[in-house]
């Protein structure tokens, strides 16, 4: 039988054997694109994105004005007359930015002005990946909603986000570095009563380190291209004396 001394030797060489095996070691990304997000850094004091339509002059621009909100960066957008179309709030974490929480806003003849909200359910939150092991990591994300006066209609919207590589492209006159993604959506609409019915869009983004998403173009079953090119950053404070 093991005395005491023996029983407290061996423990001991044990622990000391293990105790010096090396820790596993940190696997690095091979990609690392945070650079190329919007700088949120500096968005405390905000900053609004103009975004205007590319070859299609039925569309309208819209506005994202961002905030860097206390660790979570804040995103209110605007229509072209100037209503909140939408309130996104992002959680920015070491390795990307998960959507926090989504709120549309609908909008009733009877009262025009006044933005009727919608919660959105969250149920796969990726949006930004800040860093990638590899290219064909695939980030999913997915949103649905039922509408306010017809609550039977629901409303899903499901996108997958590809790294597909840097490039090079011009803004307003200058060469920028640019990280490209390629997003996958599946958009649902409908009723258990009725059916649903499903469109499918591909969308190429592109991010310009130090600003942001500069170009997007949308292909929705090839029969609709909703594509924006960002304008200009400025101020809220420029930008509400504009609409005034």
């Amino acid at each position: 039988m093991f005395s005491k001394i023996h029983y407290l030797f061996i423990v001991s060489v044990l622990a000391l054997f293990f105790g010096c095996k090396e820790a596993p070691k940190k696997v690095e990304a091979k990609y690392h694109l945070k650079d190329y997000y919007y700088p949120i850094d500096e968005l405390r004091g905000g900053r609004a994105y103009v975004y205007t339509p590319v070859n299609n002059d039925s569309l309208e621009s819209y506005i994202s004005y961002h905030l860097n909100n206390g660790g979570y960066l804040t995103t209110t957008e605007y229509n072209s007359v100037f209503q909140i179309t939408q309130i996104k709030t992002e959680d920015v974490v070491r390795n990307g930015t998960l959507l926090h929480r989504l709120r549309l806003c609908d909008y009733f003849p009877e009262s025009p002005d006044y933005c009727q909200p919608i919660d959105v359910k969250i149920e796969s939150p990726a949006i930004f990946p800040f860093e990638m092991m590899d290219s064909s990591s695939v980030f999913l994300y997915k949103i649905s909603w039922k509408e306010l006066r017809d609550t039977t209609i629901e409303n899903t919207i499901i996108r997958n986000r590809h790294f597909m590589g840097f490039e090079t492209r011009n803004w307003k006159g200058k060469p920028y570095d640019c990280v490209k993604f390629g997003i996958r959506e599946e958009i649902s609409v409908g009723s258990q009563v009725d059916g649903f019915q499903t469109f499918k869009a591909f969308t190429e983004e592109y991010y310009a380190k130090g600003i942001g998403l500069i170009h997007t173009k949308k292909n929705i079953e090839n029969l609709m291209i909703l594509e924006y090119e960002l304008a200009d950053t400025t101020t809220m404070a420029a930008m509400e004396k504009m609409f005034r």
